[in-house]
């Protein structure tokens, strides 16, 4: 399993995502798609006002946890774990 590492900075200068999640183990490339939506993420969380980019933030981590939440549902499903819990 991927083990993703947030790192954090005290400066004020932007970060990249590539910057701020780093996956342990994997291709540290991105694909061209992937690097041109982060940069637009980048972009577009740069024109937000603080309060906005916390809105963001706060739905981004919300969707994660879902997101989660289904895999761990879908692998006990695939695996057959779903009757022992």
């Amino acid at each position: 399993m991927r083990k993703c590492n947030v790192g954090l900075r005290t400066s004020v200068q932007p970060l990249s995502l590539p910057t701020l999640l780093r996956v342990e183990g994997g291709d540290s490339r991105e694909s061209v798609e992937q690097q041109f939506n982060i940069r637009s993420f980048q972009t577009q969380v740069q024109q937000m006002n603080r309060e906005q980019a916390q809105e963001i933030l706060m739905k981004l981590y919300e969707q994660m946890i879902y997101q989660e939440a289904t895999y761990k549902h879908l692998l006990k499903h695939d695996w057959g774990l779903e009757q022992l819990n």
